[in-house]
């Protein structure tokens, strides 16, 4: 249902405002997630894996920290840090907080599979 109103909501924008206008809503609304997608980096929920992974393996329950905001308001980039116990991983940097906690996770199952991280956070 939600996908039928975003299609009819830019084909009112395209019949409205031409291509030009469909594009630079579909580009704001649903860009970033293409991006993620050519990416590769859609399809997984890292938190719920680590958590799974954690406290099986580990005992312990992941959490995140906010280590660092930056940019104006309307376009803000968060950088957070899984630990898992005592245990810090490489934080990463996201749009928004859920796709930095998403890539945080990532990174700290990489470190755990003794792997380089797959979002460097410099």
């Amino acid at each position: 249902l939600l996908a039928d109103v975003f299609e009819s909501l830019v084909a009112a924008v395209y019949l409205d405002g031409g291509s030009d206008a469909s594009r630079r809503l579909i580009e704001e609304f649903i860009g970033p997630e293409i991006e993620l997608a050519a990416a590769g980096d859609l399809g997984g929920n890292y938190k719920s894996l680590l958590q799974q992974f954690a406290q099986r393996e580990l005992g312990h329950t992941p959490v995140y920290h906010l280590l660092d905001e930056r940019g104006p308001d309307h376009a803000k980039y968060f950088k957070i840090a899984a630990q898992v116990g005592s245990r810090r991983f490489e934080p990463a940097w996201g749009r928004n907080k859920k796709e930095a906690e998403q890539r945080a996770a990532s990174n700290a199952l990489s470190e755990l599979n003794d792997e380089p991280p797959a979002f460097p956070s410099e």
